[in-house]
């Protein structure tokens, strides 16, 4: 079998939740032609979404590398610097996505949760609003409205807690707290 029929069965597998053969698939390629910047890229996101942020970095590091104008490579490098911790990392990733293919939903998702993260609410939300207008039916939405009402919680917590910290009192239907 052929290094493109083997990443497209990889990538079938994965689309399909068969993580096992995609992962083969994927080492077998890599096997074969070890700096293939697709499988590199595409074993990445998987060790992403099985949580080895540090797997993840390494190999799309090196789809990075081979391919550095690819804006979904730059898309799921932000994800995985996001997974890991590297909240500044990956709000530069996103952004130099979104500069060469403005318009990604899945960016501009990560995107919000990325400065969500960071504290960062009015941007946040303007990020997750901007991927809910392009993919109304895009499968992070749920995760994106949740983070949203989590911000504007937050925020309005941080307001009261800001406030009676400073003397003021906050008074709701007429009493004082």
């Amino acid at each position: 079998m052929g290094l493109e029929q083997l990443l497209h069965q990889g990538l079938a597998a994965q689309q399909r939740g068969d993580q096992a053969e995609a992962e083969r698939c994927y080492l077998d390629v890599l096997a074969l032609a070890p700096h293939e910047p697709n499988a590199n890229h595409l074993l990445g996101v998987l060790r992403c979404q099985q949580g080895k942020s540090t797997e993840a970095l390494d190999l799309l590091g090196k789809a990075l590398a081979a391919v550095p104008q690819s804006p979904e490579i730059h898309a799921h490098y932000g994800a995985a610097l996001h997974s890991a911790g590297h909240h500044e990392e990956a709000l530069a990733s996103l952004d130099r996505a979104l500069t060469l293919a403005p318009g990604q939903a899945e960016a501009l998702n990560s995107r919000g949760m990325v400065l969500t993260a960071l504290r960062r609410p009015e941007e946040a939300l303007l990020s997750l609003d901007q991927a809910v207008a392009l993919a109304p039916a895009y499968g992070g939405i749920g995760a994106a409205f949740a983070t949203s009402t989590a911000i504007v919680l937050e925020s309005a917590l941080l307001f009261v807690v800001a406030r009676r910290r400073l003397g003021l009192h906050v008074f709701f239907w007429g009493r004082k707290p």
